[in-house]
């Protein structure tokens, strides 16, 4: 499913914050670093991977399409509005989302706050992977095992 319109793109924001969109394996170890400040006492994080079923049907990998020029810019806002919302400072956010085809066992996203306070760094994860799967126009395809692909909501 090569979509020209499902490009890596990314975005740094004026807080130093990442939001990508990419092909390539996500490296989780250096998506903590681009989130790492001397000023953070907490680094909350969401990783989702593909599991291997879904419904009593084997998984054998899912698919990942997007409007990339619309869905970075989404993910910008997004991780704008958790700042927004967070009742104190946070320190750095890494928002990275996998596009392609995404075997079994391999992360499709990771989310990364970091915050000088463990509280704030929990809320801003939570409402960033849920603002993710409910407002950027990234699609998923799970492809099953002997069996017809299906879309899911993201």
């Amino acid at each position: 499913m090569n979509s020209p319109f499902s490009k890596d793109a990314q975005i740094i924001t004026k807080h130093g914050d990442n939001c990508v969109l990419t092909h390539e394996t996500l490296d989780i170890s250096n998506i903590l670093a681009t989130v790492s400040s001397d000023d953070a006492g907490a680094i909350a994080t969401f990783i989702g991977q593909t599991r291997n079923n879904f419904q009593g049907k084997v998984v054998t990998h899912l698919e990942y399409s997007a409007y990339s020029d619309l869905a970075i810019k989404t993910m910008s806002d997004i991780v704008a509005d958790a700042r927004a919302r967070s009742s104190s400072p946070l320190s750095r956010i890494g928002l990275y989302h996998r596009l392609g085809s995404c075997p079994v066992g391999q992360t499709s996203i990771v989310v990364a706050v970091a915050s000088p306070h463990r509280v704030e760094a929990f809320e801003a994860c939570s409402f960033i992977v849920n603002e993710v799967k409910g407002r950027a126009q990234v699609f998923k395809m799970e492809c099953y095992d002997g069996d017809q692909p299906s879309w899911k909501a993201n």
